[in-house]
């Protein structure tokens, strides 16, 4: 698929991520990778625990820095796949 793409640049997510806040950010994140191909660009993941938070709509996955620090917290959001890989992605 990659290699069909039309774009120089190219975003692999799982299919069930959902992009949170604003797109402005990547789309300038972007910007930086087309002028210097050393650039990565590194999206946080976070995981929210089942039954503890509503299902995400359009309006709840545009969460700010502070909700999320705040679901951090509260023990409903933890990083993505923490619970399968306590040591992280290695």
């Amino acid at each position: 698929a990659v290699e069909n793409c039309a774009s120089k640049t190219v975003l692999v997510a799982d299919v069930d991520f959902v992009l949170g806040g604003s797109v402005g950010g990547l789309t300038s994140a972007v910007a930086e990778v087309e002028e210097d191909p050393r650039v990565a660009v590194l999206l946080p993941a976070f995981d929210v625990r089942a039954g503890q938070a509503p299902a995400p709509t359009a309006e709840s996955v545009r969460l700010t820095k502070a909700a999320l620090r705040e679901m951090w917290h509260a023990g409903t959001a933890e990083a993505f796949a923490a619970g399968q890989y306590p040591a992280g992605h290695a």
